[in-house]
C-alpha cells in the first residue's frame, strides 16, 4: 500500500477539511469585567453604591460612603480582568505546546511523521501498542485491541481486525464503536500493530464532535461561588427584611410624634426629606449587613494564589477552583503525556545491582542489541526516528543509524512477539536462537536466574532491585526491564 500522493492529500484537505479543532473562542477583556461585575456581592454593591450616590446628591447622605465603594470594585474589575487575561494567555500557550502530537503515515509509498493535526481523509496511518488514534476509520493490515473508554466509557478492549472487501459508508451508530474493523479518534491502542485508512477527520470524527460540544457546556459553580451567592442571598433576604423594619419604624415614630395629618400636610418637599432620611437610615443597615471588602480580598487572595502555583509550574485554568484544594488529601499523575508534552528521554540505565552501566562494557553491548532488534520503530533515510511507541522512539535515541544498521544486519529475525497489555513484554528470536525481552519490569525480574555483574542473581537482589525500580517510577520515570535466553519464543510462556 503506497497512501496518497502529495496531490491526493491537497484535494483532500480541500474536500473534508483538516485535523485540526477549531480554538475555543479567547474572552475579550471586556467579557471578564462583565463576569467580574456580575458576581451577586458585586451587585448587592453597586445598587447600594447608586442609591448612597442618589442620596448624596439629594444631600441627604455623604458622597464619599458610594464614591469609596465605586472605586473598590473598580479595583476588583481590574485585578479580575488581569488575573482572567494572564491565566488564558499561559492556558493558550500550554494546549499549543502539548496539542503538537504526531503519527506515521504512509504516502508516495514512504512511511513520513506528520503532526496529528496534518492527517487528511484517506491517508493510510500507521498504528500500534500504546499509541492514540487521531482520526476516525477502519483497519486494514494487521491487528490490534483498542480501548475505547474515551467514547462509550467501556474499559473493555475491542480487537480490530480486517475486513475482506469491505466498504466504507458513515454512520452515527454506536453500535460501531465495537465493530471489529472501525477505529475512533481518542482511543488507545492496547497491543498489537497494523494500519488503518482514515474516514473522518477533525470536527466530523466522534470524538471531535463531542469536544466541540463540550465547548458550549457551561462550567458548574466552584465551591466559592456558591458559598459567596449563598452570602449574597442571605444579605439580600435578611438585611432588606431589616431595611424594611427599620423605614416602617422610623415613619410609624414620625406619625406618632406629629400627627398623621401634620406628617403628610408640611409640604411635598419636606415630606420627600423625610422619606428619603429614613430611607438612608434603613438602608444603612443593608451597607452594615454588607461586607463592602470582601470581593477586593477575594480577588486579591485568587491572583496571589494563581502567582504562587505558576512558580511550582501549576496552571488553575479556573481559579476559582483553588480553594477546592483544601479538600484534597492526595493528587494523582500521570508519568507522561497528559501533565508533560509526551517527549519521552532516556534518563537511566542501572544493572541488576542498581549501578550505572558503563558503555565500554559487555553488558552494554548487549543492551544495544536488545534495543535495536525489539523495537518496533526505525531510522529513515535521513536518519529521524519514525514509527513505533513513544518508548521504542525514545529508547532508539540510544543507538546511532550506523550501530543500529550494523545491529540488524548481524542479527537476522527468526522469530518476533508483538507488545500486548496482557503479556507486558516484546521479545525477539535470533537465527542464533538467542531470545531478546523487553518490558515491564516486574513481570521479567521474577524470572531472571542469573544477572550481568549480579551473582547470585537471588530473592535478595531481586528485592533490592525492585527497590530501586520504585524509587525511580516515584520520581516519575518509567521503568524498562531487558533481558535475554537461550531458546527460541514460546508464544505468551516467560522462560527463565
Amino acid at each position: 500500500m503506497k497512501g496518497l500522493t502529495k496531490k491526493q492529500v491537497q484535494d483532500s484537505r480541500r474536500k473534508f477539511g483538516s485535523n485540526k479543532l477549531p480554538e475555543p473562542k479567547n474572552k475579550k477583556w471586556f467579557d471578564f469585567a462583565v463576569e467580574a461585575l456580575s458576581e451577586r456581592i458585586t451587585q448587592i454593591l453597586i445598587v447600594i453604591a447608586l442609591l448612597q450616590l442618589f442620596l448624596g446628591i439629594m444631600g441627604v447622605m455623604d458622597l464619599s460612603d458610594p464614591i469609596m465603594i465605586l472605586v473598590v470594585l473598580a479595583i476588583v474589575t481590574c485585578i479580575a480582568v488581569k488575573t482572567g487575561l494572564s491565566v488564558q494567555k499561559s492556558s493558550m500557550e500550554l494546549r499549543l505546546k502539548t496539542s503538537v502530537r504526531y503519527c506515521n503515515v504512509i504516502r508516495d509509498g514512504k512511511i513520513q511523521t506528520i503532526n496529528k493535526d496534518e492527517i487528511v481523509v484517506g491517508d493510510l496511518v500507521c498504528i500500534g501498542m500504546g499509541q492514540e488514534i487521531f482520526a476516525d476509520g477502519y483497519i486494514v493490515e494487521g491487528k490490534v485491541s483498542v480501548n475505547n473508554a474515551a467514547i462509550n466509557g467501556e474499559t473493555k478492549e475491542c480487537q480490530k481486525t480486517p475486513i475482506n472487501g469491505y466498504v466504507y459508508e458513515k454512520t452515527n451508530s454506536t453500535n460501531a464503536y465495537t465493530n471489529q474493523n472501525h477505529l475512533f479518534a481518542g482511543t488507545t491502542v492496547m497491543s498489537g500493530e497494523g494500519k488503518m485508512i482514515v474516514t473522518d477527520v477533525g470536527v466530523n470524527t466522534v470524538n471531535g464532535d463531542t469536544l466541540m460540544k463540550m465547548q458550549t457546556l457551561e462550567a458548574p459553580k466552584t465551591a466559592l461561588d456558591i458559598a459567596l451567592d449563598n452570602l449574597s442571598d442571605f444579605i439580600s433576604k435578611w438585611g432588606t427584611i431589616a431595611a424594611i423594619i427599620t423605614f416602617a419604624v422610623l415613619t410609624f415614630s414620625g406619625i406618632v410624634q406629629v400627627g398623621l395629618k401634620e406628617y403628610f400636610n408640611n409640604g411635598i418637599l419636606n415630606l420627600v426629606q423625610r422619606v428619603a432620611q429614613n430611607f438612608s437610615v434603613a438602608l444603612t443597615i443593608i451597607v452594615a449587613a454588607v461586607p463592602e471588602g470582601l470581593p477586593l480580598i477575594v480577588k486579591l487572595v485568587t491572583k496571589q494564589n494563581v502567582k504562587t502555583m505558576e512558580k511550582f509550574n501549576i496552571l488553575a485554568k479556573n481559579p476559582s477552583k483553588i480553594p477546592e484544594l483544601a479538600y484534597v488529601d492526595i493528587i494523582c499523575t500521570d508519568k507522561t503525556g497528559t501533565l508533560t508534552t509526551g517527549v519521552m528521554t532516556p534518563k537511566k540505565i542501572i544493572n541488576a545491582t542498581g549501578r550505572d552501566v558503563d558503555k565500554k562494557s559487555f553488558l552494554w553491548k548487549e543492551i544495544e542489541t536488545n534495543i535495536c532488534l525489539n523495537n518496533s520503530a526505525t531510522f529513515d533515510s535521513e536518519n529521524n526516528i519514525i514509527g513505533g511507541n513513544s518508548i521504542d522512539r525514545a529508547i532508539l535515541n540510544l543507538i546511532c543509524p550506523e550501530k543500529y544498521i550494523e545491529i540488524k544486519n548481524q542479527y537476522p529475525e527468526k522469530l518476533k512477539q508483538i507488545f500486548n497489555s496482557e503479556n507486558k513484554y516484546s521479545a525477539f528470536t535470533t537465527q542464533d536462537n538467542i531470545t531478546y525481552y523487553k518490558g515491564a519490569p516486574e513481570k521479567l525480574i521474577q524470572n531472571c536466574t542469573t544477572a550481568f555483574d549480579a551473582v547470585p542473581f537471588n530473592d535478595i537482589a531481586k528485592e533490592q532491585l525492585y527497590n530501586n525500580i520504585k524509587s525511580m517510577t516515584q520520581n516519575g520515570m518509567r521503568c524498562i526491564a531487558l533481558t535475554m535466553a537461550d531458546g527460541d519464543i514460546v508464544e505468551n510462556i516467560l522462560p527463565n
